[in-house]
């Protein structure tokens, strides 16, 4: 073997394991962003759930409250000698319990909307997630078949004396 053809495997050489290191990294910084994506997801998933629970509980206790409502009304009408099953007293409490339930449901509701809404963003991180690790592979493919075509091709020049 001349020094000219050491020179030209060895340079071939150096360009595939330059493509196989590049390779590499771009499908490890595909897994990595992955990782990610994917601990973003998590996260998201459970703040949509911890919303959700605090409106189940903010539900309960708002609930609570209109229930103590009722009942400071019911006494105070019965304080004051009204008849509090019948008439005027009657329509004030079932609109406080009307309006309290309504406005209950619209605590539930929004904390629904909310954890829809967190959820979704956790879907699109995991998408997210796989797009980057196959655009990683992608790379990394691209990248060594390139390398290795490169590599070939100087080899080929360099063998056959082409300019």
């Amino acid at each position: 073997m001349t020094g000219i053809e050491f020179l030209l495997i060895a340079g071939m050489a150096t360009s595939i394991v330059g493509s196989v290191i590049s390779a590499k990294g771009k499908r490890d910084q595909g897994q990595v962003e992955q990782q990610a994506y994917d601990y973003n997801a998590e996260i998201l998933e459970g703040e949509a759930e911890t919303v959700k629970e605090k409106a189940f509980y903010d539900e309960e206790v708002y609930r609570e409250k209109v229930s103590n409502l009722i009942s400071t009304q019911r006494a105070a009408y019965g304080a004051s000698g009204v008849v509090v099953g019948e008439g005027s007293p009657l329509v004030v409490m079932a609109d406080t319990a009307r309006q309290g339930e309504k406005e209950a449901l619209m605590i539930r509701y929004g904390g629904s909307v909310e954890g829809t809404g967190l959820l979704n963003r956790a879907q699109l991180q995991t998408f997210y997630g796989k797009a980057a690790r196959r655009a990683g592979k992608i790379g990394a493919t691209t990248t060594l078949l390139s390398g290795l075509g490169s590599a070939a091709m100087n080899f080929g020049i360099g063998k056959t004396g082409i300019k």
